[in-house]
């Protein structure tokens, strides 16, 4: 569900995505962690919906505090079993608590004076879906499988690329001429755009470990420094970036013998740069007050899409050995449809293959 609201300071219309549950004929309940809107709703103004590609106009009725919280999904939960409706629909959704503010997240219900298209059998009622996505290294091998699934999910996609010229993107993308490394470009391409997916890399000469840097040194971390300016100045929440496997924290859930190994290999070749500026990258997110969720990829290929992927937080199960790129781009925009992995660094791999 796309929500459209007027910020309360500047009068300018705004569109976020945002999940929903089905109330009754005329009403939804929507639950965000993304508080920046909320003072935009507080005194019920009117709002627009947009689902599954139909428009409705809505007053919010927003509950911020637990007790609020509690009493509404109490609510939702007695209408749903009015209903007679069984199994998880008949239950309220679970509260959850979000790191990065003190405070429950916020739920919100919706009431149209038209009909809003719900029903408990309907498999998109607690999806998002994305409006204007900013894609960089879109020009990547990984970013480029981005481009292509983001472009045939229907999402409204630009990318920031050095030289649009010599980029082959799918219909329908908008090339925008920069780099991240200029916060200017970065400020022109994420106009209008609500979330972001990065699968920028430290590049070398070629894939061998002692080829020649090409990037420029913390090139990664100084475009995430950027790119988390701007989504401050341009209101957005959501980001997705590729890692790498022993980036960052992620040693702790690496094999003894396996760490000693990668660790002497970093150490006397190039990339000993590249994983100095995936850690940059780990903490600059992590200090930072957006959604993030950093997807740390095992060993990389460029096989065909071969099915599902898997993907677990540290120790919670032994990671596959790969996982080829366009799955690894299939598991991006699924990650951020479905606002999932939300402040969260998952350990993504091939179930097979």
């Amino acid at each position: 569900m796309l929500l459209t609201y007027k910020g309360h300071r500047t009068g300018r219309p705004f569109t976020v995505p945002i999940g929903y549950f089905d109330w009754d004929s005329g009403t939804v309940l929507a639950m965000s962690s993304q508080l920046g809107w909320i003072p935009s709703m507080r005194q019920g103004s009117a709002v627009r919906l947009r689902i599954r590609g139909q428009d409705h106009a809505a007053v919010p009725t927003v509950a911020e505090n637990p007790e609020e919280v509690a009493a509404l999904l109490g609510e939702f939960g007695r209408a749903q079993r009015a209903q007679g409706r069984q199994g998880a629909d008949a239950r309220p959704p679970r509260r959850t608590t979000h790191r990065r503010r003190q405070c429950r997240r916020w739920a919100g219900r919706l009431t149209g004076p038209d009909r809003l298209p719900t029903g408990p059998n309907n498999p998109e009622r607690q999806s998002l879906t994305m409006a204007n996505l900013l894609i960089l290294g879109g020009t990547g091998r990984t970013g480029i499988h981005v481009l292509n699934e983001a472009a045939q999910r229907g999402h409204r996609v630009r990318a920031l690329v050095r030289n649009p010229d010599t980029v082959q993107a799918p219909a329908g993308v908008e090339l925008i001429q920069g780099t991240p490394a200029s916060i200017d470009d970065l400020r022109k391409a994420a106009r209008g755009t609500q979330a972001v997916i990065s699968t920028l890399n430290n590049s070398r000469a070629s894939d061998n470990p002692w080829a020649k840097p090409v990037s420029p040194p913390m090139f990664m971390t100084d475009a995430t420094r950027n790119t988390l300016t701007v989504m401050g100045e341009q209101n957005i929440r959501r980001i997705v970036v590729t890692s790498a496997q022993g980036a960052g924290d992620d040693w702790t859930r690496i094999n003894p013998v396996i760490k000693a190994l990668t660790k002497a290999l970093i150490k006397v070749s190039n990339l000993k740069a590249s994983y100095d500026d995936h850690a940059g990258v780990d903490q600059l997110l992590r200090a930072s007050d957006v959604d993030w969720t950093l997807a740390r990829a095992v060993a990389l290929t460029d096989k065909p899409i071969s099915g599902p992927t898997r993907a677990a937080e540290a120790g919670s199960e032994k990671p596959g050995a790969q996982i080829n790129r366009a799955d690894l781009a299939r598991f991006l925009l699924d990650t951020l449809e479905e606002d999932t992995w939300i402040r969260k660094t998952p350990l993504v791999w091939n179930a097979r293959g």
